[in-house]
């Protein structure tokens, strides 16, 4: 449904993922899977793919991360969001774009952190929009410095559209930034009701990213709950 939002390359790039990924889940996955003692996926969508075999929903994520204490919302003018990850169609920059047009979305800044070859077609779009005193791109960064600037933001933007498990969904979580993303793929098994928002795709996707904004930005995770400490008695 989400495709049509991405433009016609993209729409075709995705169109030709889903086919190859179908047949290589029939003709190798789901064979594998039925002789499996055990199948771990990394989000819900995994359970479907390969139904009726019994799937255990478990990211891959582990992390232990000291970057200082979460200051996102010091200022009460202040509304500044972080996206960081690759510029590819598919991770949705343009509906978080789309959504800093909203009337309710109107004085919040996005940092951009990463590259990759849509951004030509993202700073395009942030020229017509009329966006570029509101959107900077970084280019790709040193981790440090990525990850300090997400502790300093007041909300993590995420509106990938199927990331398997979404490692920079929990970073941003671990440095005690709440996260707004889209509901599908790896962060719905990522970000719980106290982590973040979950946009459905369902309706007026692009008006309830901005309004999530303010939603998200009062909210705390918890920041340990992806150590790797979890994973010894996981695996029992």
């Amino acid at each position: 449904r989400m495709w049509a939002r991405l433009g016609v390359r993209a729409l075709l790039v995705e169109a030709s993922r889903a086919t190859v990924l179908r047949a290589a889940r029939r003709l190798t996955g789901r064979r594998m899977a039925r002789r499996a003692a055990t199948v771990l996926g990394q989000n819900r969508d995994v359970i479907a793919a390969f139904a009726p075999v019994p799937v255990m929903v478990q990211p891959n994520v582990a992390l232990d991360i000291d970057c200082g204490v979460h200051d996102g919302g010091a200022q009460p003018a202040s509304r500044t969001a972080v996206y960081a990850g690759r510029l590819l169609a598919w991770k949705g920059l343009r509906l978080a774009l789309a959504a800093l047009r909203q009337p309710v979305a109107a004085e919040w800044r996005l940092d951009v952190y990463g590259a990759g070859p849509e951004r030509r077609r993202l700073e395009r779009l942030v020229g017509r929009w009329q966006l570029s005193d509101r959107v900077r791109f970084h280019g790709a960064r040193p981790r440090n410095e990525v990850l300090a600037a997400i502790a300093k933001a007041d909300v993590f933007v995420f509106p990938s559209l199927h990331d398997s498990a979404g490692w920079s969904v929990a970073e941003a979580m671990a440095v005690g930034c709440p996260v707004l993303c889209l509901d599908t793929g790896g962060p719905p098994a990522l970000v719980g009701i106290e982590d973040g928002v979950l946009v459905p795709l369902a309706g007026d996707v692009v008006g309830r990213l901005a309004s999530g904004l303010d939603q998200a930005r009062m909210l705390r995770p918890r920041r340990d709950q992806w150590s790797a400490r979890r994973l010894p008695n996981l695996l029992d």
